[in-house]
């Protein structure tokens, strides 16, 4: 069978891969295995997947899949003899659509026509009964909040049309904790655990263990108080979203799939089943194993420490770091749940700390603070002995590629993005290394000793440090790097070697006009690296250009973009990108690896400060 294997990397996840793998596991129900899986070396290509014959192999890279046409192709291509009828080409591009529409009202009339169309072809209701339950799903994660015991019907009768969709009984687990039924939750998640195919298991290790303790401190609920939660029993009792029972026709097979996995519904749908079925069960538990998944341990912080207005670092320790450890250009995803709902948020990190340090069990981070940041606004209230969730290392870009040299732009925080790339490709060779630094001010510059060091260890390297406001420091004039008071212009683009690739690294809008430039000196796109997402590229008016505001404020900006070499035209960028619907949506959502923490998130660096697009 075939087997898909679909990056949720840091720039991937950017770039929607937590959309893409829902839509190519729902096209290729029954026909293929699918799962998650780290970096697949093609960063700034996203989303991406790769195809191969079973599990375990490499395969075929495809990229950018984040188009409906882009991924029926794919999906045909690695299927063989795939073909999709007229109700579920229609269904899927609606729940396609229904995944990146932001308006919310919008996403419940697309659920509400892809049911709409399912009813009304029974052929392929009864052919295809994922489709309903692929449906049912979305619409639980949609209106969770709104009509918490819809949303559980919804689930639960996903789960019943197909038992061994491990995605829907995750989702089933959410539904059931915020409904206050840890000891059915627990059962879902174990079962979706050991279903495995379609969900990032290691991820959900933390979760696993928080439902176990609730379950050990809650009692367990009667027959007749699971009925009240529920809010409807003849509902519960035909699994029927709307709670009323199935008809014979719409759903002939799905109640034929569910006969015979009547078992594995059963215990996976714990909130069917009797409260005696659940005692028997839980007198044996089943032993879930994550073990060999081992992608995440919890680090102690040893230090936190101020470094300028916005900016901490924090010293955390493990006993359990990665061994034969071998990457010179790496980051690391941070994980923790957040709020009463227990919200996972999952950011990615380039950390000060060498790839050797993090193998003796030290890890050094700096992380910029946002306001509104899901992720940082709760990092900054950890204290000296609290525990965190930190991923194995993940590769960042492979140096080798960059063995004659580089031109690099990093913007704010993802300076030690810049740091690590510019350290490790120098140690090779003394090859021309020439780094931009975009910042706001003279005070938002991080590490100036240590590219003062590299610097005077590295004569073939340079820095500039590009500022949209404010003056150099006073200390400008006895530094080896140079400093430019004003953006990043074309013509300091320009002036760097032409033959060299170039990376880029740092918010939307800084990723954009940067990669526009580096195309204006002639360099091809195989020849441009950009680690972050890279938004689609905006029509400009030849004359009068447009002004986007955003809606609401937005934090200042620390970054600069680049200027036209003539005259910047001022423009604010307004921040575009499709974020995940809701609670459930952000089940493996992360952030860009350069553009560290919550920046991805609230996109303050792209609506705070003035973008100056090239001509």
């Amino acid at each position: 069978m075939p087997h898909f294997q679909v990056c949720q990397g840091a720039s991937c996840g950017g770039n929607g891969a937590i959309f893409a793998i829902r839509d190519i596991e729902d096209l290729s129900w029954g026909l293929a295995t699918i799962e998650t899986t780290g970096c697949l070396g093609h960063c700034g290509k996203g989303p991406n997947s790769a195809t191969m014959d079973a599990p375990g192999g490499r395969g075929k890279v495809t990229n950018k899949l984040a188009k409906f046409g882009k991924i029926v192709d794919y999906v045909t291509e690695g299927i063989p003899g795939f073909a999709l009828n007229e109700t579920q080409k229609k269904v899927n591009k609606l729940k396609y659509n229904c995944r990146r529409d932001d308006n919310a009202d919008e996403r419940k009339k697309l659920l509400e026509e892809a049911l709409t169309a399912i009813e009304s072809d029974e052929k392929a209701a009864g052919q295809n009964p994922e489709l309903k339950a692929q449906v049912l799903l979305m619409r639980a994660r949609e209106t969770f909040k709104a009509d918490k015991q819809s949303a559980l019907r919804d689930a639960m009768a996903a789960v019943e049309i197909l038992p061994s969709w491990a995605y829907g009984h995750v989702t089933l687990s959410q539904v059931q904790e915020f409904m206050s039924m840890p000891h059915q939750a627990l059962a879902s998640l174990k079962k979706g655990i050991e279903l495995k195919w379609g969900i990032d298991a290691a991820s959900l290790k933390r979760t696993l263990t928080r439902l176990e303790k609730r379950a050990a401190e809650t009692p367990e609920p009667t027959e007749d108080e699971l009925k009240a939660m529920l809010g409807d029993p003849a509902g519960a009792a035909s699994g029927s979203a709307e709670g009323q029972k199935p008809k014979a026709k719409s759903k002939a097979k799905a109640k034929s799939t569910a006969k015979k996995d009547s078992d594995k519904a059963k215990s996976a749908s714990s909130s069917s089943s009797s409260s005696k079925t659940k005692k028997k069960d839980e007198a044996k538990p089943k032993v879930v194993e994550l073990e060999e998944h081992g992608e995440m341990e919890d680090w102690t912080i040893s230090a936190v420490k101020q470094e300028n207005h916005d900016c901490i670092r924090m010293e955390l320790s493990c006993n359990k770091a990665p061994k034969n450890f071998q990457c010179e250009s790496w980051h690391v995803d941070l994980i923790a749940d957040i709020g009463d709902l227990h919200e996972e948020v999952r950011r990615s990190y380039t950390p000060v700390s060498t790839a050797a340090e993090i193998q003796k069990g030290f890890l050094d981070l700096m992380v910029k603070v946002y306001p509104d940041g899901k992720l940082t606004s709760h990092l900054k209230t950890l204290k000296v002995g609290d525990t965190l969730s930190v991923t194995t290392p993940h590769p960042t870009l492979e140096t080798a590629d960059y063995a004659a040299g580089l031109v690099m732009v990093a913007a704010g925080s993802a300076v030690t993005v810049g740091l690590q790339v510019c350290a490790a490709v120098l140690a090779k060779a003394a090859v021309p290394v020439h780094l931009f630094l975009c910042n706001k001010t003279a005070e938002d510059v991080l590490f100036q000793d240590r590219f003062e060091a590299m610097l005077a260890a590295h004569p073939t390297f340079s820095v500039t440090h590009c500022l949209s406001q404010g003056a150099p420091p006073e200390s400008a004039s006895s530094q080896k790097a140079k400093w430019q008071q004003g953006r990043l212009s074309q013509d300091l683009i320009a002036a760097a070697p032409q033959d060299l690739k170039a990376v880029i690294s740092g918010p939307r809008g800084l990723c954009r006009t940067a990669y526009d430039a580096f195309l204006k000196t002639g360099r091809t796109e195989d020849q441009i690296n950009c680690l972050d997402e890279l938004p689609e590229a905006e029509a400009q008016p030849e004359e009068t250009p447009v002004t986007m505001t955003e809606d609401k404020a937005q934090p200042e900006a620390d970054s600069t973009a680049v200027a036209s070499s003539d005259q910047a035209v001022p423009v604010v960028e307004k921040a575009v990108r499709k974020e995940p619907q809701g609670f459930f949506e952000r089940l493996f959502f992360g952030c860009s690896r350069g553009c560290q923490s919550d920046e991805f998130e609230a996109s303050a660096e792209d609506a705070g400060d003035e973008i100056a697009r090239t001509s």
